[in-house]
């Protein structure tokens, strides 16, 4: 699906490409995919860049950048917590 939203956003159709790329983040914080949110934020991120709303991509980055990382923070715990239990 980013893919296909950055194929949107490079052909002149950034607001399907933004759609998509929005659908993309949701899956993928819904089942925590931390990778492939992070890749759907940039593709946001540089849609709206390209849709010259700057400020919108810094707001954007600036309010997911720490959720993000609390998410991983807390999958890496959980891991390393299973882990040992097991051992």
């Amino acid at each position: 699906m980013i893919k296909k939203a950055e194929i949107y956003a490079h052909t002149d159709n950034s607001e399907k490409g933004f759609s998509i790329a929005m659908r993309a983040a949701n899956i993928a914080l819904m089942h925590s995919v931390i990778p492939l949110l992070c890749q759907a934020i940039a593709c946001i991120a540089n849609i709206l860049n390209d849709m010259e709303e700057y400020i919108a991509a810094r707001e954007l980055l600036d309010a997911i950048i720490p959720q993000v990382c609390t998410i991983y923070l807390f999958y890496i715990l959980s891991t390393n917590l299973e882990k040992r239990h097991w051992n």
